[in-house]
């Protein structure tokens, strides 16, 4: 009975294991592609209010920095024009 059930423990491992590669192999595939896509496309790409992923897990994922993707230009002051004038 006992080796009947380490046997199916380690046809599960031999699975799980099996399935780990192949999520590794797909992952990698997905970020190579992701990272051709120009910052923007990907910072589209994130939803605000994903059930499981955090806007910084999606990020990581994307291959974006939270901070460049929070971050939002703020143009030039009037300052600045009256001096470039």
């Amino acid at each position: 009975m006992a080796a009947a059930t380490a046997e199916v423990a380690e046809d599960a491992f031999r699975d799980l294991h099996a399935k780990i590669g192949e999520l590794a192999v797909a992952n990698e595939f997905l970020s190579r592609k992701l990272k051709s896509l120009d910052r923007e496309v990907r910072c589209r790409m994130i939803e605000w209010n994903h059930p499981k992923l955090s806007v910084g897990a999606q990020c990581t994922l994307l291959s974006i920095s939270r901070s460049s993707f929070y971050y939002a230009p703020q143009g030039e002051t009037a300052l600045n024009f009256d001096l470039m004038w």
